[in-house]
């Protein structure tokens, strides 16, 4: 056999065994364990020894066991015997605790009445603890099967739990200064919960997921584990996720596939939380070399409006989508966010399969300045058909630490946002037709109009677009409006027709557009 993990077959008890010798002993706890562990026997013995028991029980425990055995089975007991091998039990006498007179009822924050000396010595004592008094404090040793005992906050707690948890008051503590919570983190925490609040003022639910997940459903969405866990409590969590989106569509579909009835349910949800990358070069021992960002994701399906009065049932589309991502970074404070189509190349190898989960033709990569952050747009079809999704899901998800170099969220005591008045003078506008090749995106062309009209041109918009057999192959007519305005004076129209042609030399030198006739 193995000592303190299981017995050996030759000596296990059977329907006919008449005769029996027992043995009550104490493993070291170690040994157990290392035991267990090589030979891969999980036995309950080993669990109860690898935890340590009381030696000084021992005496006890095998009369007891005698005593049972010739009261349920009728047996005798014909000889007894002692160990000849020395006690361990001195080696586990617990350490001795001081506890200064009047610790407990100030640590507890109750009264004399309650917790007086005279209750606290009768509760440790009733406790098996050996207690030595002085003048300033208590020497205090707990009983060898009561390992817990270390410190006076054990003894504190043990009296708590005597007198009962519902005599503590609920009282606040006193604080010496007002409690901080500035810097780095506490801006990041006014963003998240600036973006939360956004978002669910515009009809979304927050979804909570865990930072674990399986390498059979990332596969499903064609992502590899970048982070995978050592010691994993199960398949399902064997991995730390890379993508917000996988655990997020998972809840759709649970959430169609428990829904009755022929109507649709509508799919509003979101959730902030870290995503985990690839292996990265520890720099130190306490390092695992994990990338951790932080990410905001959300996926909508079903119909527009999900509880109204309005008579219309139609579909969530792209252009609710982009209007919803529109007013998240409007409610955030997030200036200069500008869209683009994702170009063949453009993500980061990391994000390859990212990108794949979206319709080629109906997803938008987002940019903060020159880095992108993040992608929204349809699901692809034939990721949407092998999940059997019911309907169209629209997704997003945005890179968080992108956008807040970017949005501007007044976070501290009596702290603002910086309000800048409009211009008190008219407005010139002026619309251009302009003939382009169809790859250039109306991202740039509103670029380089901003860029050359400097400083009077204070926006530009594309209102519409046109191709057809009004124009040749391969071009595209889009209409863009630029708005002149001066802050301080009325804008003459003859200024603004001189920016009006720097901005269409900028167009056909840069993006060799024309005006169409």
């Amino acid at each position: 056999g193995l000592a303190g993990v299981m017995g050996g077959s030759e000596t296990e008890v059977t329907d006919g065994t008449k005769r029996l010798l027992l043995e009550c002993a104490e493993f070291a706890p170690t040994t157990v364990r290392k035991a267990s562990a090589k030979h891969a026997k999980r036995s309950e013995a080993a669990q109860r020894f690898e935890k340590g028991i009381d030696p000084n029980a021992l005496p006890l425990v095998i009369a007891r066991l005698a005593s049972l055995v010739t009261e349920l089975a009728g047996g005798k007991v014909i000889a007894t015997a002692v160990a000849r091998r020395p006690s361990r039990a001195s080696k586990f006498e617990n350490p001795e605790i001081t506890l200064p007179v009047g610790f407990v009822p100030k640590f507890l924050g109750l009264g004399q009445d309650l917790v007086s000396d005279a209750r606290v010595e009768q509760i440790l004592t009733s406790l098996d603890c050996g207690i030595q008094k002085g003048a300033d404090a208590w020497k205090v040793r707990g009983p060898t099967y009561r390992r817990d005992l270390r410190i006076a906050e054990d003894l504190a707690e043990e009296v708590a739990r005597t007198v009962g948890y519902d005599h503590i008051p609920a009282t606040l503590p006193a604080l010496s200064t007002d409690p901080t919570f500035a810097g780095s983190a506490g801006e990041l925490l006014a963003w998240v919960n600036r973006a939360k609040d956004a978002l669910a003022g515009l009809g979304l639910s927050e979804d909570l997921n865990f930072s674990f997940t399986s390498r059979a459903r990332l596969a499903q969405f064609g992502m590899a584990p970048g982070a995978l866990v050592v010691n994993p409590l199960s398949e399902e969590h064997e991995a730390m996720v890379p993508s917000l989106l996988p655990g997020l569509i998972h809840h759709a579909l649970d959430n169609w596939n428990s829904q009755f009835g022929a109507t649709g349910s509508a799919i509003r949800l979101f959730e902030v939380r870290p995503v985990f990358g690839g292996q990265a070069q520890a720099r130190g021992e306490m390092e695992v070399g994990t990338t951790e960002r932080l990410k905001l994701s959300f996926v909508i399906a079903g119909p527009r409006y999900a509880q109204a009065l309005r008579a219309e049932q139609a579909e969530f589309d792209f252009f609710d989508l982009k209007a919803l991502v529109e007013s998240l970074f409007e409610k955030i404070g997030a200036k200069g966010i500008r869209y683009q189509v994702p170009r063949a190349g453009s993500a980061p190898t990391a994000q390859d399969a990212l990108v794949r989960l979206f319709h080629p033709g109906q997803s938008v990569e987002i940019l903060a300045g020159k880095d992108s952050a993040g992608y929204f747009g349809l699901l692809h079809p034939g990721k949407a058909r092998d999940l059997k999704a019911r309907a169209p899901l629209w997704i997003a998800e945005i890179d968080v630490d992108a956008i807040r170099k970017l949005a501007r969220v007044a976070t501290g005591p009596g702290a603002a946002r910086v309000f800048k008045g409009w211009s008190e003078w008219p407005s010139i506008e002026r619309d251009f037709a302009l003939l382009v090749k169809a790859e250039v995106t109306a991202d740039k062309i509103t670029q380089v109009a901003i860029k050359a009209g400097r400083p009077l041109a204070k926006a530009a918009k594309v209102f519409d677009i046109y191709r057809g057999s009004q124009v040749a192959e391969g071009m595209t007519s889009i209409a863009v409006r630029v708005i002149f305005n001066e802050d301080q004076r009325s804008l003459q129209e003859a200024e603004a027709e001189a920016a009006s042609k720097l901005i269409l030399d900028a167009w056909k030198k840069e993006l060799g557009a024309e005006l169409r006739g």
